[in-house]
């Protein structure tokens, strides 16, 4: 049976498994890829032959043998004679029961993997909450043309959170003074928000806080929406500079 479960925006933690094997396919693609990088999806059949034919140190199987019961079938096989010493139905049955042990001991040897991974991960990690009506950050990643990257503001807000969804999921919208016309609310991984402090307040006080001082402009929020709702890809960057915004001179405040 296949669960088909949501991932939020901008945290690939949430879907480690295939980040990993993204990741992996590109530094093995990165090998053998032209300067141009043009030739990518005629290596790529390769790439995926050679990772799925190889034991993986988490598993203790090659991916193919995890699917076929057997290592995978290599030129060399081809040449050298077959002697079969069992029938095709008892080869068969062989096949599938060899294939399901090693899936059993697959999750045995996942379940061992991830554990340790948890407990490495919550030895650093500090748990934040937030309360419904607290005004946060919310970070995201944009590009745009033209700009230094490292230069970008990477905080828009202030956002007020709607509802806690999960332990690290929270739903947010954004604050009247900056709403759009249609309410517009997202769902954010807590690891991706700051607590919003208000500037008025921190000026009575008198406090020093690393947080940004002023709330985003109608302008920025439009660059947001557009951004947070679709992922930001170097195909889009054009179109993401379209509606990029138009900061107010001195405006120099920002997060991240």
């Amino acid at each position: 049976m296949t669960y088909h479960l949501l991932t939020t925006a901008y945290h690939p933690q949430t879907n480690g498994l295939t980040e990993r094997l993204n990741k992996t396919l590109a530094d093995m693609l990165a090998m053998y890829v032209d300067v141009d990088q043009k030739n990518w999806d005629n290596i790529l059949p390769f790439v995926t032959f050679a990772y799925n034919s190889v034991k993986q140190k988490t598993t203790g199987f090659s991916p193919f043998f995890l699917v076929h019961g057997r290592d995978v079938d290599t030129p060399l096989d081809g040449i050298l004679p077959f002697l079969p010493d069992e029938s095709a139905y008892d080869y068969v049955q062989n096949l599938m029961t060899k294939a399901e042990e090693a899936r059993q001991l697959e999750k045995i040897h996942l379940a061992k993997a991830q554990d340790k991974d948890k407990s490495r991960y919550d030895e650093k990690h500090r748990t934040v909450s937030y309360k419904e009506g607290d005004l946060v950050w919310i970070f995201t990643p944009i590009r745009k043309v033209g700009l230094s990257e490292k230069l970008l503001k990477r905080y828009f807000g202030p956002y007020r959170v709607t509802k806690r969804l999960s332990e690290v999921t929270y739903k947010v919208e954004p604050c009247d003074s900056m709403r759009s016309k249609r309410k517009l609310t997202y769902v954010v991984h807590v690891l991706l928000m700051k607590p919003y402090n208000d500037p008025d307040l921190q000026l009575k006080n008198t406090s020093r806080d690393n947080s940004p001082t002023q709330p985003i402009a109608d302008s920025d929020q439009r660059t947001f929406d557009q951004v947070y709702l679709r992922p930001v890809t170097r195909n889009r960057s054009k179109q993401n500079q379209r509606v990029a915004v138009s900061r107010k001179e001195g405006e120099m405040s920002r997060s991240g």
